[in-house]
């Protein structure tokens, strides 16, 4: 019994490519996201702390 080449059904370039764009687009928006959040958290920091 020979067996079966498992490469053959892992890899293929296209479908891995717009995998990885499709993670890399996510994990971009996640990024941004996070950013906005942090920026609002510390400009509504700064104003408390300022209108005091």
């Amino acid at each position: 019994k020979k067996k079966k080449p498992i490469h053959k059904y892992i890899y293929y370039p296209a479908v891995s490519e717009r995998e990885w764009k499709a993670g890399f687009h996510r994990w971009n928006n996640y990024m941004s996201d996070w950013k906005n959040q942090f920026n609002d958290y510390t400009s509504k920091k700064e104003r408390c702390a300022g209108s005091n």
